[in-house]
């Protein structure tokens, strides 16, 4: 089954020598995803140099919604172009994913985000998120982080979720609030989130462990004797 791109976020940033675009890709199964760059409220004129090719693997997760992938195009040099426009493209022939190899690009275009503002780089790595929280519940954990005395603005948040030595869950979110869902009771996970600054700077990584519970019994349950 081949990739099925949806673009549902983009930062674009510059500076003196280089322009940069983030992009968080919602994706079906792994495959071929070209990123195609315009420096233009709508995709006008392509700009080669920031074409990019990569091998995306899905997105989803059975544990944790709105996990995304994040990838970016850019170019060593900067622009006065003030807004960027995106398109995603899938291999249509000779698609060879672990070499980035693809003979034929589909001319149809599979996914596209336009009036992108292309921002001043701010240049500063972000610290370490702040108050991160995980609340364990019945094969379920609640974490929650914040951005308290945050140095850089944040654009989104890298997500690793691991039982023992195993991977679980990794990629991108938005948001500081994530519920983990279908784990098992009694076993222990450890959640790890670090900040990515609107320019594509990453702060530390910062880890917590937490282990679900089953539910508490509830009366009546609790209170019948069976006896024989």
């Amino acid at each position: 089954m081949p990739a099925n791109p949806s673009i549902k976020f983009a930062s674009a940033t510059k500076d003196a020598t280089t322009t940069l675009i983030l992009v968080l890709l919602d994706n079906v199964s792994k495959g071929m995803v070209q990123i195609r760059a315009y420096l233009s409220s709508q995709c006008v004129t392509e700009d080669a140099a920031m074409r990019r090719d990569w091998c995306v693997e899905p997105s989803y997760s059975q544990y944790i919604p709105e996990l995304y992938k994040l990838i970016n195009a850019y170019k060593s040099a900067t622009t006065t172009a003030t807004s960027a426009c995106l398109r995603a493209h899938i291999c249509n022939v000779g698609e060879i994913c672990d070499t980035l190899d693809c003979t034929t690009w589909n001319s149809s275009i599979s996914s596209t985000l336009s009036n992108i503002p292309i921002e001043n780089a701010f240049g500063l790595t972000p610290i370490a998120v702040s108050n991160l929280t995980l609340t364990p519940g019945d094969k379920s954990i609640s974490a929650s982080w914040g951005d308290v005395n945050q140095t850089t603005s944040i654009w989104a948040y890298e997500i690793l979720l691991e039982q023992g030595a195993t991977r679980l869950a990794s990629g991108a979110r938005v948001k500081a609030v994530m519920p983990i869902s279908n784990l098992i009771n009694e076993t222990q996970y450890k959640v790890s989130v670090r900040a990515v600054s609107f320019d594509g700077y990453s702060g530390p990584w910062i880890n917590k462990t937490a282990t679900p519970t089953g539910a508490p019994c509830v009366d009546p349950q609790c209170t019948i004797n069976i006896t024989g």
